[in-house]
């Protein structure tokens, strides 16, 4: 018998752990996995948002621009999401969060989770950065960033070119616009561009 154990967390979840499970599998050994110590669960029932359907993104990558595009694969993503981050980096995190979602996107970091440190700070996004950038954090850090509503979501063709239209007439470049759009419907900035060049 054979068992596989962790200091933190619970084995298999963004961790090594998983190759051996799948080594195993694929040789025949039963394996029984155990419920174990994990942060994801208890962020996000203390976040008060909603659990019904959710995604786990596991930890965010290290470089800003990568993380830039995680969150803007999240754009028109009606449901909860959750992922790792660095105690170092989370005000960073949340500052391109905000410029990637927008400034009210409901967001809550749990940190500490089940320790005596336990700390849950819970807004939009402008409001939980802003809190960060002024106390800066220790220990292990999970982000819970709500979705949006189905409404929110459900961004047509025309709906995207009147949002354009409209910024276009007063004032803004077409990049700028396609950007901003982008932003509010979760279509990606060089197909709104595009709708913009062709008349």
């Amino acid at each position: 018998d054979v068992a596989l154990i962790s200091d933190a967390g619970m084995p298999g979840i963004s961790d090594p752990g998983y190759e051996l499970v799948a080594a195993a599998i694929a040789r025949g050994i039963r394996v029984e996995p155990l419920p174990g110590a994990n942060a994801i669960l208890p962020a996000l029932v203390g976040s008060g948002m909603a659990t019904d359907s959710f995604i786990y993104l596991g930890f965010l990558p290290k470089k800003s621009d990568h993380r830039a595009q995680v969150f803007a694969d999240l754009q028109a993503e009606t449901r909860t999401a959750v992922a790792y981050d660095s105690p170092h980096r989370i005000a960073e995190t949340l500052a391109v969060l905000v410029e990637a979602l927008g400034a009210e996107r409901p967001v809550c970091v749990a940190r500490e989770i089940s320790k005596m440190f336990e700390e849950f700070v819970r807004g939009t996004a402008a409001e939980v950065h802003a809190y960060f950038e002024e106390t800066p954090p220790r220990g292990e850090i999970t982000l819970v960033i709500g979705g949006v509503s189905e409404d929110e979501a459900a961004w047509d063709e025309d709906r995207v070119r009147a949002a354009l239209r409209q910024r276009l007439d007063a004032g803004e470049s077409l990049s700028r616009a396609a950007k901003a759009v982008a932003a509010e419907s979760g279509w990606k900035k060089r197909e709104v561009y595009a709708l913009g060049t062709d008349g």
